[in-house]
């Protein structure tokens, strides 16, 4: 298992009767792991016990091992091997930290662009509301909200990135009304500012999840580094099929994205779409 992952464990204890061969089964068992300071168990019920690795430095062994209750003698064990926490290859899903994330883009200084798995019907994602700017935006509280709440060693990984961000607003060339981003994107539908508007590793700036703009749907990659360059491309990224928000304003024009089978709202008009939480990280 890689550092902070969980996982559960299960076992039985099996009596045979002296006396007539019958066979009786006991999950009473009580959980126990030798390196404390590698992973902890923790006893769930019917011989359950739920692992949690912790932040290792090297490959540790750690015992885990399973006690029946009623008699000590009776117990089992079995090694299992902790890693260091690694990123996972580009646009491939890893575990950080417990959670499921994917590797979105890998910067030149090191640092990586990672988001939250989407997963259809899931409760926990925060809930974007209509705003005409990001900044501060209920959108923009939530996604602090995410980071507050992300467990302490995970916290440490991920990198500081621009206060506030200049996210400009879609615009169309010729005045219309729908900008069409479904295929690959065109520089003249989003203004100089839009364009721009890739968080960067700012050491003078503020730890957060955000929500993706434009111009970072445009700009990932696949496994082999290379950009994505259009919705089908885009679409072997992501498995959802809910509306999520961009952090790119609208402008008051109909935006029509995909990232998958997505549609990507900017800060629309619903207030029950999720936003996937974003996060710059650097690995060690």
């Amino acid at each position: 298992m890689n550092s902070q992952e969980k996982k559960e464990f299960s076992a039985k204890v099996s009596k045979i009767s002296s006396l007539n061969g019958k066979v009786s089964e006991n999950t009473n068992v009580s959980w126990f792991v030798d390196k404390t300071d590698a992973a902890s168990i923790t006893d769930i019920d019917e011989g359950k016990g739920e692992l949690k690795t912790k932040s290792v430095s090297e490959n540790t062994v750690v015992k885990v091992t399973a006690t029946a209750n009623d008699d000590a003698t009776v117990t089992e064990s079995f090694d299992l091997m902790v890693k260091p926490f690694t990123i996972g290859k580009l646009a491939t899903v890893f575990n950080f930290y417990g959670e499921d994330y994917l590797h979105l883009k890998a910067f030149d200084d090191g640092n990586h662009l990672i988001q939250k798995v989407f997963i259809k019907g899931i409760n926990d994602l925060p809930k974007g509301k209509s705003s005409s700017e990001y900044n501060n935006s209920d959108l923009d509280v939530s996604m602090k909200e995410f980071y507050n709440n992300m467990d302490p060693v995970a916290q440490d990984f991920v990198q500081p990135v621009q206060k506030e961000f200049k996210v400009g607003e879609a615009k169309v060339l010729g005045g219309g009304s729908v900008a069409d981003l479904t295929d690959s994107f065109k520089a003249d539908l989003l203004d100089i500012d839009s364009q721009n508007d890739l968080a960067v590793y700012t050491p003078s700036g503020e730890k957060k999840a955000f929500a993706m703009s434009a111009a970072e749907l445009n700009n990932l990659q696949s496994a082999s580094g290379e950009l994505l360059q259009n919705r089908t491309e885009r679409a072997r990224m992501h498995s959802n099929t809910n509306q999520v928000f961009l952090r790119t304003a609208s402008g008051g024009k109909s935006i029509s994205t995909s990232y998958g089978d997505a549609k990507l709202l900017t800060l629309a008009t619903s207030n029950t779409s999720p936003a996937i939480p974003t996060l710059v990280i650097r690995t060690p």
